[in-house]
């Protein structure tokens, strides 16, 4: 087995899955070094990981998916807390969604101190999914990033800058609001 080629393609996993998935093969096609050992071996190594990864990225993308592809005829919130916000804008995607799986919302403790006390005031017409979320959330001086299977509704990152994309796992200090519509 070659050493180069192995080293190549871990860092290729490390690098981005859609290169670690395709290294072998251009590795093989080009230079025929890439024998059946070293792709047993690169399996046993990094099989779960990749397995792993294209999991969370299809998972990332579907969410993503509905975000920008779910289409909300009217969004308009008076006086409305944070938990009214999350409850409509859920329900909203499972009315909307053809599977009726809509989209999960997680909100953070932090972002529940951030809001408290605090309203949207917001009427959009024909907006995704997406951005209603993100303009009832800016009014409420938050914002969300996704993860695997859920839009975790936080407070900004110190920078400024919100994040509204990221695969990792959610963690233990979250909490899922009911899906309750809100009339």
């Amino acid at each position: 087995m070659k050493l180069p080629v192995l080293r190549a393609c871990a860092g290729a996993l490390f690098l981005g899955l859609g290169a670690a998935l395709t290294a072998p093969a251009q590795l093989n096609r080009e230079s025929e070094v890439f024998d059946e050992e070293s792709v047993q071996l690169l399996n046993q190594l990094f099989g779960q990981q990749i397995q792993d990864l294209t999991q969370q990225l299809t998972a990332s993308n579907n969410l993503q998916r509905k975000l920008n592809g779910t289409i909300i005829a009217e969004v308009k919130f008076e006086e409305a807390p944070l938990e009214q916000v999350v409850a409509y804008l859920v329900a909203k995607s499972k009315e909307l969604d053809p599977e009726k799986q809509g989209v999960n919302v997680v909100v953070t403790p932090d972002a529940e101190q951030e809001a408290a006390g605090k309203k949207s005031n917001l009427k959009l017409t024909n907006v995704p999914l997406g951005v209603a979320l993100r303009y009832s959330l800016q009014q409420l001086g938050l914002t969300y990033r996704l993860e695997q299977y859920a839009v975790v509704v936080t407070v900004p990152q110190r920078a400024g800058t919100p994040a509204t994309s990221s695969t990792a796992p959610a963690s233990s200090s979250t909490r899922a609001l009911p899906a309750q519509p809100v009339r």
